[in-house]
């Protein structure tokens, strides 16, 4: 009986913390988790409406179906006064339903939502996202990332987004303006850190020309066979990562004279890996590969993995 009152007790003690230390405690719960505490008592009935964080993952739900209500229902629910500052999305993998992510996004752009990831998904419809989250003034951390290659998001031809400092795109379409260059970033004026993850240039796309007078760290992983020219115009660069795939002729490609002339000088980059699969390349032509990116970057330390 002693044992009984005694955790009475505690749960009474915690009860009694503010409201806003109570916040601070769910949000370091996945959102069903914190949703599950309106049971509690009525002391918790109704403060997961005003968390500022959402996290949601579709391992954490039974199917689909369950995974969408619930969404759906947190948005419906949540108190509409609070902004919103930062939402997480994954799915492992798993489909996705596009109408329900453009909701998720409009949503989030009218709440002046921070940090907005969608993690690993596999879109059921649809190629092109609504373009509010593409002009969102709040955003400063973005990551849409989509599994599998039969359906991608598209992006514009130009992102306008001013408080923008990090960016991570995987498995997207990278869209073309009218001359056939692709340049998205160029308007993120406090972009400091890219990722592009197998990102594809649309068939009638020239070339992917990223230009940013801030950014510093700058990441590349394409797949086999990938062709796309890449020009940097990033006068800060001082981090440079390339995941690709290197055979004997891509290396001669990239060691040969004419084309050493043309490689960027970064004389603020400090940093540059290339995490390569080496098929049948000797020790010696590596060496090469790496002396012609010293000569170019003389601050930079080289490393291949």
């Amino acid at each position: 009986m002693k044992r009984k009152r005694d955790k009475e007790e505690e749960n009474d003690r915690l009860s009694d913390l503010p409201d806003f230390v109570l916040l601070h405690i769910m949000e370091f719960m996945n959102t069903k988790e914190a949703v599950q505490t309106c049971v509690l008592s009525t002391r918790w009935k109704d403060l997961w409406r005003r968390l500022t964080n959402l996290a949601l993952n579709f391992n954490d739900f039974a199917n689909l179906c369950h995974f969408s209500r619930f969404l759906r229902s947190i948005l419906s629910h949540r108190d509409n006064s609070i902004s919103l500052h930062d939402i997480y999305l994954g799915s492992d993998c798993n489909e996705f339903e596009y109408e329900l992510l453009q909701s998720v996004m409009t949503y989030a752009v009218s709440h002046n939502v921070q940090k907005l990831s969608v993690d690993h998904m596999v879109l059921t419809s649809g190629y092109l996202l609504d373009s509010c989250i593409y002009s969102c003034q709040s955003l400063t951390h973005l990551k849409l990332s989509v599994c599998g290659i039969l359906r991608r998001i598209e992006l514009p031809t130009s992102l306008q987004l001013p408080a923008l400092k990090c960016l991570y795109l995987g498995h997207v379409i990278l869209t073309a303006n009218a001359k056939g260059i692709v340049d998205p970033f160029s308007k993120c004026r406090m972009l400091n850190t890219l990722v592009l993850s197998f990102c594809k240039l649309q068939p009638d796309g020239k070339f992917i020309h990223i230009s940013n007078s801030k950014l510093s760290g700058l990441t590349i992983a394409t797949y086999q066979g990938f062709t796309d020219k890449i020009v940097l115009s990033t006068p800060k660069l001082s981090s440079l990562t390339l995941m690709c795939d290197l055979t004997p002729q891509t290396l001669l490609l990239y060691t040969s004279d004419s084309i050493i002339t043309q490689l960027p000088c970064f004389v603020k980059l400090k940093s540059l890996k290339l995490k390569a699969k080496l098929s049948n390349i000797p020790d010696e032509e590596v060496r090469m590969l790496v002396n012609c990116f010293l000569k170019k970057c003389p601050l930079a330390k080289v490393s291949i993995y």
